[in-house]
Parts: C-alpha cells; sequence; structure tokens
C-alpha cells in the first residue's frame, strides 16, 4: 500500500506540459473559422503559402473576386503591400494565452534594421469592427515597436514598454520570431522569444483574435491558443 501510494503522489506531482491545452488557430490551409475585414482594396487579395497566412495584391490586370480572397497554397498567414485590413476569428477568448511565429520579408536593400518600416500587428479582445481598426487591444506588430500594446475605438489600456528588453529580443529582418501573449482578467503580458518586452492591463475581457495587414510583407505561422481557465 506504502508503495502504490508513493507511485500515485509521484504521478499527480508530475508538472504538466507546458505543451498540453495548446490548439491550432490557423490551420495552415484555409481561413476556416476567420472573417475578413478589408479596408483598402479593391485590389487586394489574402493568401496561404508554405503553412503561413498571406496578404498581398491581385497581380495587375486581373479582378478582385471572392475565389481570390481565399488562395491555398500550402500552409503560413503572408501579409503583403499595401493592403489594409485583417482577418479574425469568429470565436472569441476571455482568459487565454497566444504564441505564433512571424518574419518580414526583407527588402533587398535594407542595410539598416532600425530604419525598417515594416508594420502590421495582432488583435486581442476583438469585440467591435469600426471604418478603420476595430475595437481591440492590439499587440504591435510594427517592427521598431513589436509587442507594444494599443488601444483602438472604446477599448482602454495602461501599459509598461521596454525598448531595451525588445531591441536585444528581435532578430534581424527577415529572420522568424516568436511572440507570446497572455491574458488574464484583463491583465497582459508580452514576450518576443522568450523576453518580457510589454505588460499592462485593460478594461475588455473578451473578444476575437486578429491578424493585421498594413503595409509591409508579413508571415505568420505555427499560431496557437491555449484557454485558461
Amino acid at each position: 500500500m506504502v508503495c502504490y501510494s508513493f507511485l500515485l503522489s509521484l504521478v499527480l506531482c508530475q508538472p504538466h506540459s507546458d505543451d498540453a491545452g495548446w490548439v491550432d488557430l490557423f490551420n495552415g490551409k484555409n481561413y476556416a473559422g476567420f472573417v475578413f475585414w478589408i479596408i483598402a482594396g479593391p485590389e487586394k487579395t489574402f493568401d496561404v503559402k508554405d503553412g503561413c497566412m498571406v496578404f498581398h495584391p491581385v497581380p495587375p490586370g486581373q479582378s478582385y473576386t471572392t475565389d481570390r480572397i481565399l488562395q491555398i497554397e500550402d500552409d503560413t498567414i503572408l501579409s503583403r503591400a499595401p493592403l489594409t485590413g485583417f482577418a479574425y476569428t469568429r470565436k472569441t477568448y476571455k482568459n487565454f494565452e497566444l504564441k505564433y511565429e512571424w518574419k518580414y520579408e526583407r527588402p533587398t536593400d535594407l542595410t539598416d534594421d532600425t530604419k525598417f518600416t515594416g508594420n502590421s500587428g495582432v488583435f486581442i479582445y476583438l469585440t467591435r469592427v469600426l471604418k478603420s481598426w476595430p475595437q481591440s487591444v492590439e499587440v504591435d506588430g510594427k517592427y521598431t515597436e513589436v509587442g507594444k500594446l494599443l488601444a483602438y475605438g472604446k477599448a482602454k489600456v495602461e501599459s509598461k514598454d521596454d525598448p531595451d528588453a525588445r531591441k536585444a529580443a528581435m532578430k534581424p529582418v527577415g529572420q522568424w520570431n516568436e511572440t507570446q501573449v497572455s491574458c488574464n482578467d484583463g491583465a497582459i503580458k508580452v514576450t518576443i522569444n522568450g523576453k518580457l518586452v510589454s505588460q499592462g492591463t485593460t478594461d475588455q475581457r473578451e473578444g476575437s483574435i486578429g491578424f493585421q495587414a498594413q503595409g509591409a510583407c508579413i508571415y505568420y505561422r505555427n499560431i496557437k491558443v491555449r484557454e485558461l481557465k
């Protein structure tokens, strides 16, 4: 009996795997579960390539049609300039963790990464579509300010940003980075490649998750969410 009790204690005390509970938010094949809002167009389109989300222009001379909005090639969300808009989940989330990998396409003439103006972002607690960006909190995707927390519409956020941590965490333009966002009862923490770069609080408690296209070619892949109790 003592032996069985000891073994049971070992099992119960084992920590949960960090992989436990994570589910794919984007399946790498199509935009099932997402809704689109295109601010600038209509010569722009959404796509999927190599497991990444992709948003890019329709080639010259071709029309903008529904079948061009949802093109599928392999697996990553790619946003190619100059599309302005976003794709957001039909499902809403309260307390959760979100992680995703991203990279910008590196311009061939870029010699100084601090001068790179690539811009995008990820919306959390998205509750209302407005004329431009939705009512939400944005985890900024602008290369020089990645992870900074912004608010749109009636949403409010108070945050502390750490530029030094961001500078130390970021990889060069054109390389993959990983962002992880923790949202729990309005408290938000953002890490880039494992380093805490910003944290804050918001009055928002539930909403969709969205990916922003804002005039730069960016790839998103391995997008996963874990709901918290």
